[in-house]
């Protein structure tokens, strides 16, 4: 096969599948995600959330800084209406950390989400000792905020 023959197919290719998937293809592509909060509604469970493996540790390869580690929560979501959202949030008051993944749904939705809000620098210092923190999981909308999950956890500090 020559060069020009295989640049043929291959442009052949790229453009069948834009076709494919465009507004009036053949390919069931999702056109529309989103963008914004709005009003709406969600029932929502949770189905993995490892609070108990928060933790701080050191930074690695010697940035000599703390983090705090939050694990990804794993919510499903059913009959969502309009654009509500899955917060999932991790607060140290102690330590002035505040940690949080956001999802947007739309309408038809149904799925299981998974938040990981990341993990936050806490600086150059450890705590002393555990600190205490709150994680929550909710639904929000313009309209309305149902909390799915509060609990309130010990976060130990690895040496």
């Amino acid at each position: 096969m020559s060069v020009r023959a295989l640049e043929v197919a291959v442009v052949g290719i790229v453009l069948a599948t834009l076709a494919a998937s465009g507004p009036a293809g053949l390919l069931d592509a999702p056109t529309h995600r989103p963008t914004a909060l709005g009003d709406g509604t969600a029932d929502a469970e949770i189905s993995s959330l490892p609070a108990d493996d928060l933790r701080i540790d050191r930074g690695r390869f010697g940035t000599g800084t703390w983090y705090l580690r939050v694990p990804e929560a794993t919510v499903a979501v059913d009959a969502v209406e309009g654009t509500p959202q899955v917060l999932y949030r991790v607060q140290v008051p102690a330590l002035d950390a505040d940690a949080e993944a956001r999802r947007l749904l739309g309408s038809g939705d149904g799925a299981t989400v998974g938040l990981a809000p990341g993990d936050v620098g806490l600086g150059p210092d450890a705590p002393d000792g555990p600190v205490r923190a709150r994680v929550t999981v909710a639904v929000q909308s313009f309209e309305a905020h149902r909390t799915v999950y509060d609990r309130n956890v010990t976060v130990e500090v690895a040496r």
